[in-house]
């Protein structure tokens, strides 16, 4: 959930070797192009009228957390870039809220992390107040555990929930009114650990919380001003660490935090400024970078000047792909580049959303270069590349997968290669710069390209899919992980969808 900023115009060094030094950036081109005709309004229930928050699972569906609930957006097959609405629709079982068994309707936050070796979702509500975890079947729709609502099964009093991350491995961090919360998952009989935010936390409500792509025993946090003429803080905290570090100083003159983002160096990015009452004097994106054997982070300030003299400032995100931080505002959203030394030398410049003055509240870069802005009106997405699986989880043999990369680059090619379980197989272009097949899972491949062959077993199979989209670059990988099993002929999951009424003959 995105914080509103209304108005007009050694521990450290434990900490940083903990996130890990940052490399030298990337020789990012420095002259992107972003193709603005690519843009994709995907509406939303009318009653939902923002985004809250966006995250992409394994499979790179894009899940959109919403005041009515959480949807999420998937390949559609058989789009075409012309039509880029096409590219993408509805999940199955999506949308889900508060009927479909989830603790409220009013979501906040989404994250991934696996529980008994399969990915599952864990999502944050506000009001009513909650966090609770499950996972999305293939087959049959939506599994929530009997311990599904942690705060319940942890027999602690329901907080608000203001934002969820993590680094889709074995935790997920909450910021919540009642402090900073990590949850810990296990394998087999999944066990989560709640633990308050370690001594040393200052007696005020979390609202934003960070984590490295790379580290999810490291958390950065965000805790609001108390009293008149407060300042909001910034600390870190390393997972079973006694106390927490900070705070980060703050750039002079500034006295609100918005939002923060990891890249994948390691470097911390913060949206803030300074309000006075309820005027929003300025506006700066700045950053921490740690260093070996040097005690606290270099704090680095770029005064952010986008829209024109009245706006909010809503998000910030950082796409490590192509080296661009992005900032959310209440009049669209804004992005700049980093130079070869991870700096923003230049100028913020408006990305031009479909819709005029557009009322930016999340903006999401996911792990291959898209870029997804939820609004007032829906959701856009600037798609780049993408490839993706139609489900999370198959079932038994003549299962179908079907599996769709998007390159605008590699329009005309006539097909291109993805590797699936390691195996090379090709995939046609369907449309200019679509590519898509379907497969068939069996135990005898027999042959027929057309099949896969999979061991037969009760247990979940990973199935891991690549798309190496620069021949030039082996690093430059796509990548989606589900899962496949010979269940047969049911999961252990029971799901009902909606109210479900008994009518008993017998009085």
């Amino acid at each position: 959930m995105s914080r509103l900023v209304l108005g007009a115009a050694a521990a450290l060094a434990g900490l940083a070797v903990a996130v890990s030094v940052p490399a030298a950036p990337p020789p990012y081109d420095q002259h992107i192009e972003i193709p603005r005709w690519s843009f994709t309004a995907l509406a939303l229930p009318p009653a939902t009228g923002r985004v809250n928050a966006l995250a992409s699972d394994q499979v790179n569906r894009v899940w959109v957390a919403t005041p009515e609930g959480i949807t999420a957006l998937q390949s559609a097959g058989g789009g075409t870039v012309a039509d880029p609405a096409s590219l993408l629709r509805r999940a199955p079982f999506f949308p889900l809220d508060a009927t479909d068994g989830l603790v409220s309707s009013n979501a906040t936050g989404v994250a991934f992390a696996a529980v008994d070796g399969e990915e599952h979702f864990f999502a944050g509500f506000l009001a009513p107040p909650g966090f609770q975890y499950g996972r999305i079947l293939g087959t049959s729709g939506l599994s929530l555990p009997n311990d599904s609502d942690l705060y319940e099964s942890a027999k602690e009093e329901p907080v608000a929930v203001e934002d969820v991350a993590s680094a889709g491995e074995d935790r997920v961090w909450t910021a919540t009114a009642g402090g900073l919360w990590e949850w810990k998952t296990e394998d087999r009989n999944p066990v989560f650990e709640e633990i308050h935010a370690p001594p040393g936390l200052p007696d005020a409500p979390v609202f934003r919380v960070a984590v490295p792509p790379t580290d999810p025993s490291i958390a950065a946090f965000a805790t609001a001003a108390t009293g008149a003429g407060g300042r909001d803080e910034l600390w870190t905290v390393a997972s079973g660490d006694p106390a927490v570090t900070g705070p980060l100083t703050l750039p002079a003159g500034l006295n609100t935090v918005v939002d923060l983002a990891f890249d994948a160096g390691g470097a911390l990015w913060v949206l803030g400024g300074n309000v006075s009452g309820s005027t929003l004097t300025s506006a700066t994106v700045w950053k921490y970078v740690w260093e070996a054997d040097v005690p606290g982070p270099t704090l680095t300030a770029y005064p952010f000047s986008g829209p024109g003299s009245t706006y909010a400032l809503r998000a910030l995100a950082v796409d490590d792909e192509q080296g661009v931080v992005w900032v959310a505002t209440s009049s669209g959203a804004w992005f700049q580049q980093m130079d070869a030394a991870g700096d923003l030398p230049g100028s913020w410049t408006d990305a031009e959303l479909p819709t005029a003055d557009r009322n930016v509240y999340a903006v999401y870069a996911d792990p291959a270069g898209n870029l997804w802005f939820g609004t007032d009106q829906g959701v856009n997405g600037l798609m780049v590349r993408l490839l993706s699986l139609d489900n999370s989880k198959y079932i038994g043999y003549g299962t179908a997968l079907s599996a769709q990369v998007v390159d605008l680059a590699a329009s005309g090619a006539g097909s291109i290669q993805v590797e699936i379980q390691g195996t090379p197989r090709d995939l046609p272009e369907t449309s200019p710069g679509v590519f898509a097949r379907t497969f068939t899972f069996a135990e005898d491949a027999g042959g027929d390209d057309g099949l896969i062959e999979v061991p037969s077993s009760a247990a979940a199979v990973e199935i891991t899919a690549e798309y190496g989209y620069d021949p030039a670059d082996a690093t430059k990988k796509l990548s989606a992980v589900a899962s496949w099993s010979n269940e047969q002929p049911f999961e252990d999951d029971f799901w009902l969808g909606g109210p479900c009424f008994l009518d008993f003959l017998a009085r």
